[in-house]
């Protein structure tokens, strides 16, 4: 979803800029999944 949203304001990353944005991303969600079985 970067890429596209990038392309619409003409930003210019480096590869490495890139891979530190990508490397921020550490999967956590803020609301529960249902299809897991949660802690109470």
């Amino acid at each position: 979803r970067q890429k596209p949203n990038l392309d619409g304001v003409n930003v210019k990353l480096t590869s490495e800029q890139v891979e530190k944005l990508a490397a921020l991303d550490e999967n956590h969600s803020v609301s529960s999944d249902p299809t897991k079985e949660q802690a109470v």
